[in-house]
């Protein structure tokens, strides 16, 4: 029983650092600057503010999201809702491990990273908070 406990313990512990390893390459990111990346990779915008949302198609919580993004991209330009299915090489370049991840740049700068379903409320304020 005691190597049962032990082996349960260390699964959910692999799943655990797993998960956080995906925060922490996320926290990395903040601060980064991806300007000349976005352009190598022919993502268009203005830089000064940019919203990517990195989305695919098996993913539940971007289904979720993807309504509000969408009613978000009709009163700002600077939403680019980004499919790693096809933006592969991007969403590698930038260190993407996850869906749905949302990358708000300012000055061609990552300043905030969310990882998870966000709420469009969350997405609205990215750009008020300046």
């Amino acid at each position: 029983m005691d190597t049962l406990n032990l082996v349960v313990f260390a699964i959910i512990s692999l799943f655990v650092l797993f998960q956080l390893s995906f925060y922490y390459k996320a926290w990395r990111l903040k601060g980064s600057k991806v300007g000349t990346i976005l352009k190598e990779e022919g993502i268009s915008g203005n830089y000064d503010e940019l919203l990517l949302f990195f989305h695919s198609d098996h993913c539940p919580p971007c289904k979720q999201m993807m309504p509000d993004i969408k009613a978000l991209m009709e009163n700002n330009p600077n939403i680019i809702p980004i499919d790693i299915g096809i933006f592969m090489n991007l969403a590698k370049r930038l260190n993407v491990r996850a869906t749905p991840t949302t990358l708000f740049i300012k000055n061609g700068e990552v300043k905030k990273v969310l990882l998870g379903r966000q709420s469009r409320q969350v997405i609205e304020k990215l750009f008020v908070s300046k």
